[in-house]
């Protein structure tokens, strides 16, 4: 009769091949695997490429968890290519759409923590490089800290949150201070603004449209991973349906389409790079 294998021996099989997986995971190039696989579920009908001959009024970045703090590698691409998009002259002005998160710290939103990363990358000039061919070309001089919008200040009715409080909303818009003299400054007037009440895509959608509205936009380019396009595009559009249907005024009011994220970016800013270790690299693969 075959004798079953012994304990210990069993063991040491599953230690190598635990060493093995790890091996593999920390060295070899795994994060194409996960880009292609969130491609199948990036939206393919709609893209930047909409908005190419007409630059949409504003990108709508949405956010994902932070780290303590800090964006995550994924909430990071999504900033990368908002700011792309705005230096290139895409999308016109910015929205950050994100409350507090998971480990976002004391009083952090997400929305606040993606708009202090986009003033990084700007103050820096980093990471904007070539866009189809056109380089990045604004550092635009920016308030120091955002400011709290009255919910009267743009007419309309606030909605409220899922808390029945109005949703917080505050922006930045360019003052006039200069920032270092090698910057340029972005032509036209802009605003960023910063939605800070959402938890949820569908969150996301309502309250950033209901702003959008407020503000006048009506071209909207929605910023997010591969792997969500298609429920956020959705959730945008049956929010502009819900909101056509309340008011017949609303009906047929906004362009939606998904800013096309590239593969390039999406690899390098979403996956840690070989080398970080299988639990680092292990927590994002199953993310």
């Amino acid at each position: 009769a075959r004798r079953a294998m012994s304990l210990p021996r069993r063991g040491a099989w599953v230690a190598i091949i635990a060493t093995v997986v790890a091996l593999c995971v920390d060295t070899l190039p795994v994060e194409h695997l996960v880009a292609s696989q969130h491609s199948l579920f990036a939206a393919g009908d709609v893209n930047a490429n909409a908005f190419h001959e007409i630059p949409a009024d504003v990108a709508v970045v949405l956010g994902y968890s932070l780290d303590h703090g800090v964006p995550t590698r994924p909430l990071e691409a999504r900033v990368r290519l908002g700011v792309r998009l705005f230096c290139s002259g895409r999308a016109r002005n910015i929205l950050f759409s994100g409350a507090e998160g998971e480990n976002a710290g004391v009083l952090l939103t997400e929305a606040f923590a993606m708009a202090s990363l986009a003033k990084t990358l700007l103050l820096m000039n980093h990471s904007l490089g070539d866009f189809d061919g056109k380089r990045g070309r604004c550092a635009p001089p920016l308030e120091k800290h955002p400011r709290r919008v009255a919910p009267h200040e743009l007419g309309r009715r606030a909605v409220k949150d899922n808390r029945g409080h109005p949703v917080r909303v505050r922006e930045l818009s360019v003052h006039d201070g200069s920032l270092e003299t090698q910057t340029v400054q972005r032509e036209g007037k802009f605003v960023w603004v910063l939605e800070e009440s959402s938890t949820s895509t569908r969150e996301n959608a309502v309250f950033s449209l209901q702003e959008c509205r407020r503000r006048g936009w009506r071209k909207v380019l929605v910023v997010t991973n591969r792997f969500h396009q298609s429920r956020a595009v959705r959730a945008f559009r049956n929010a502009a349906r819900e909101a056509a249907a309340r008011d017949a005024e609303s009906a047929g009011e906004f362009e939606i389409g998904a800013a096309e994220m590239p593969l390039a970016l999406e690899r390098a800013a979403q996956f840690p790079p070989p080398g970080s270790g299988f639990r680092t690299r292990g927590k994002e693969l199953c993310r």
